[in-house]
């Protein structure tokens, strides 16, 4: 393990690339955050899993709230957009000093992912966030995992979006207008509508950018069912009988 100093004060030194992290059962999750623009935006998307190690901290302190709403802030000020977070905590010392966090979002538009100072850009949305949010000093940090991919819409939008208050919705319609390159439409006017109205205007943005999946033929669905069948069928004649 190399530990080199940090390119910036979020990072006073971090690891090399070859670092050893706790394993995932000492960890408790802490928080399981699903962003509004899960609900809407579906295509690629990066996960970056960062360990990191910092001062001690009072679980008591945690305000999930406060967590998300600077790294969305981070990562806005980015180019990117949030889809999901997960934080886990070494919650067994009285005082926390272990991370695992987790962040899923839209690929940066022209960084390929690389922030300031060679910093993976999500890893310095999630530094920056530690520090503005609770002012914790990190020791040390290195990247445990990190996976480009496909991104689902999350289902139940319909459920989740009456809680969402004009606030959000307006950063919400705002947020898909311009990753989508869409006509960014005044602040005014969006401060001018009711909730219904801008809830109504981001279904229609998302019905737009984002189409459904194409509905399976019911010849196939019945082809794909026969073969399932023959794969059980199959492993159950290849199986040993039992001895009587």
């Amino acid at each position: 393990i190399m530990e080199v100093p940090g390119p910036d004060i979020f990072t006073p030194n971090y690891m090399g690339v070859i670092a050893w992290s706790k394993p995932i059962e000492e960890y408790e999750l802490i928080q399981h955050t699903v962003h509004h623009f899960a609900y809407i935006y579906e295509g690629d998307a990066e996960t970056t899993t960062v360990a990191l190690k910092t001062d001690p901290f009072k679980g008591a302190d945690w305000i999930p709230e406060k967590f998300i709403s600077e790294m969305e802030r981070e990562a806005r000020e980015s180019g990117v957009r949030m889809l999901e977070t997960k934080v886990y905590v070494d919650t067994g010392p009285l005082l926390w000093t272990d991370y695992r966090i987790e962040v899923t979002g839209t690929p940066p538009p022209s960084t390929e992912g690389v922030g300031v100072g060679g910093i993976p850009l999500f890893v310095k949305i999630i530094l920056t966030a530690l520090a503005v949010a609770f002012a914790i000093y990190i020791v040390s940090w290195v990247v445990d995992k990190y996976i480009l991919g496909i991104f689902r819409r999350k289902p139940g939008l319909e459920d989740v979006k009456p809680a969402w208050g004009k606030e959000a919705l307006i950063l919400d319609v705002r947020d898909s207008e311009e990753h989508w390159e869409r006509t960014i439409t005044p602040t005014e006017t969006l401060e001018g509508m009711s909730e219904q109205e801008l809830r109504d205007k981001l279904d229609q943005i998302a019905e737009e950018e984002v189409p459904p999946a194409p509905e399976i033929p019911l010849l196939a669905l019945v082809a794909v069912g026969g073969l399932a069948v023959l794969g059980v069928g199959a492993a159950v004649a290849l199986a040993p009988k039992r001895k009587e």
